[in-house]
């Protein structure tokens, strides 16, 4: 069932489904709730109360006016829970977070700052991480840099659009390209931040899920995140790529509900 509300001005399209303990999953990406329903019907089955929101910027939810960063989010985040929970009791209680890449960089800040109570963390490849720097990598990054310089010094400031367009275009990072202004600058300011630093400071129960053949956000995250949270659990679901909601999905709730029947979850 859609419901919607608003937060912070915005309108906010969010699917719920079930009843029972409290579980939010929070998509990648250029992606939106109803790609979940699904997996969200298949946990609700086993006596759960899924919610799925469309993120800000994605499905029938509103864009911001300006370029997010992920600490807006989690504040928009923070409020979406105190808001549903006055319609959706459970929530009031700690309740289970998956984040799907995208999703993850969000549920990664939130366990972190423990401002909301948690029962569990799924990181479903996550993104979050730096990706190993490769001498292609280094030499558009410098280039990027010394043209934006150039640009300036010679006012031609009104290229600067175009030029990023062109490098994340070269980087294969088409997410970018496929939106607003606005969400490029969201893409954009998102990606920029290294949450490596945060991995320490979880300590809810987290389970790490990954597609063996993920060339997105590539597996050698996933050892990177699990090496950095404290007693986590890895789980790779082979010849899969990003996507597990929609490759293996049968595989994906299988994994999500025996985390959260553990007596930990």
């Amino acid at each position: 069932m859609n419901e919607q509300v608003e937060i912070q001005g915005l309108k906010v399209n969010y699917q719920v489904v079930g009843e029972g303990r409290p579980v939010i999953i929070l998509h990648g990406w250029g992606s939106r709730a109803s790609l979940w329903t699904p997996v969200q019907e298949k946990i609700a089955s086993c006596g759960f109360k899924v919610i799925v929101p469309d993120l800000i910027g994605f499905g029938q939810s509103d864009t911001p006016l300006s370029g997010w960063r992920v600490d807006d989010y989690v504040g928009w985040f923070e409020d979406f829970i105190q808001k549903i929970s006055e319609r959706h009791q459970e929530f009031k209680e700690p309740f289970f977070l998956v984040g799907h890449s995208f999703g993850g960089r969000i549920a990664i800040k939130i366990a972190a700052g423990r401002s909301l109570s948690l029962k569990g963390l799924v990181l479903c490849a996550s993104a979050g991480l730096p990706p190993e720097t490769s001498l292609k990598l280094r030499m558009l990054s410098g280039l990027a840099k010394s043209g934006s310089s150039l640009m300036t010094k010679m006012k031609l400031d009104w290229l600067h659009d175009s030029a990023r367009d062109f490098y994340y275009r070269l980087l294969h990072q088409n997410d970018y390209l496929k939106v607003s202004r606005t969400m490029k600058d969201t893409f954009r300011l998102v990606v920029e931040e290294d949450l490596s630093g945060c991995l320490p400071a979880i300590e809810t129960p987290t389970l790490i899920i990954w597609g063996e053949k993920d060339y997105i956000v590539p597996i050698d995250q996933a050892h990177r995140f699990h090496q950095a949270i404290k007693g986590s659990q890895l789980k790779i679901i082979k010849e899969i790529g990003h996507s597990p909601q929609l490759e293996a999905p049968e595989k994906l709730v299988e994994l999500l509900q025996h985390f959260f029947q553990k007596p930990n979850g």
